[in-house]
């Protein structure tokens, strides 16, 4: 078994709750899967202010989350 150990711990779960919090909470909130909330613009607009709440936050709570993590969540949400 290979297990990687973050160097940040607090940095891994907020890269985890950027990805789960965001996707869920539109899903929920729409009720509509993944191929549709990535079609729709005013769902992809939804999902990506999402994503930047809580990058924002992380950031307010003195997380260090890089711009990379919201841009590579970004992609693979929509992409």
């Amino acid at each position: 078994m290979k297990v990687e150990v973050p160097a940040d711990i607090y940095v891994s779960l907020w890269e985890k709750f950027l990805f789960v919090a965001s996707f869920g909470g539109v899903g929920s909130v729409t009720r509509a899967p993944i191929g549709v909330i990535r079609t729709l613009p005013e769902t992809r607009q939804l999902l990506e202010q999402c994503l930047r709440e809580i990058f924002a936050v992380s950031h307010a709570r003195q997380i260090a989350l890089s711009d990379e993590a919201l841009r590579s969540h970004w992609r693979f949400l929509i992409l």
